[in-house]
């Protein structure tokens, strides 16, 4: 009997201890998840701050997106004969900026037979970083009416710069010209006679296009710096380059093996970089 009941105390223990874990463990799908703390550790923390953060939090913090840039303004200017010309204007995408600071701005420059939407691309990373740009349609290309009249190029080109630094936001002493073929040639003429033209790259440059002939001029940037880029598979802007860059006292140059002419050497995205790499530095933020 009394063997009986030490079974039956056991017996009891046993069933009530099974009701106690049931009861403590969780519903299946049912578990609350703790919250996951990302902590950012300052770049001046030492190394073993570093490896302890990293040992805590398995996520970087990743840092907000940058604005996402939108689409142009179309822009009508009216040249000094009273042409009308199509032009597109991107307006800077603030990320970061002192207090009634103005964004630096650049003018686009197609070659013949081009349009404006052939600097979308760049314009576009460019107002993603804070830069405003205009891009021109010259007289019978894209959407600028016609008929073609080159000789009217220098101060139409002249018009689109004075639009570009009318723009609110634009800094007039943050400014630069980027042209290919017979535009690189108009922002060296326009850029040599415009003291405020803070630098120009010109893409593909000649010697004479269309009778626009900028090398007798180029000593008027005086130590503004001016970059000079052509391919060697185009061998006339190739020599032309050589002929123009012992007149720049601020002149750089560089070129491809086989990139092609003007525009066509965006294919190679290194021109891209380049481009914004140089822009950065002297009309923008960066620091050489």
């Amino acid at each position: 009997m009394r063997k009986l009941l030490s079974l039956w105390l056991v017996g009891m223990l046993l069933a009530a201890c099974g009701r106690t874990a049931a009861k403590a463990s969780p519903t299946p799908g049912a578990a609350t998840l703790a919250p996951v703390h990302i902590t950012t550790v300052p770049a001046t923390a030492n190394a073993t701050a570093n490896t302890a953060a990293t040992a805590v939090a398995t996520s970087a913090v990743v840092p907000a997106a940058r604005p996402t840039a939108g689409a142009p303004v179309v822009v009508t200017i009216t040249a000094g004969d009273g042409k009308k010309l199509a032009a597109d204007y991107y307006p800077p995408v603030v990320i970061a900026r002192v207090a009634g600071q103005k964004a630096p701005g650049v003018l686009f420059l197609h070659m013949v037979g081009g349009s404006r939407a052939d600097w979308a691309d760049l314009a576009r990373q460019l107002q993603a970083q804070g830069i405003a740009s205009l891009a021109l349609d010259f007289r019978g290309q894209g959407a600028s009416a016609g008929p073609e009249d080159w000789n009217k190029s220098v101060d139409d080109t002249r018009a689109a710069w004075e639009t570009l630094l009318s723009m609110p936001e634009v800094d007039p002493l943050r400014t630069a010209i980027v042209g290919a073929s017979i535009g690189a040639n108009l922002a060296l003429i326009v850029g040599a006679n415009n003291a405020k033209v803070a630098t120009v790259i010109a893409l593909s440059p000649g010697d004479d296009f269309q009778g626009i002939r900028p090398t007798g001029l180029l000593g008027n940037f005086g130590n503004r710096p001016v970059y000079l880029i052509a391919s060697q598979d185009d061998s006339y802007s190739y020599a032309s380059v050589g002929h123009m860059a012992p007149h720049l006292a601020a002149g750089e140059t560089f070129f491809y093996t086989n990139a092609g002419h003007g525009t066509a050497m965006f294919t190679n995205p290194d021109l891209a970089t380049r481009l914004l790499a140089w822009l950065g530095i002297h009309i923008g933020d960066a620091k050489g």
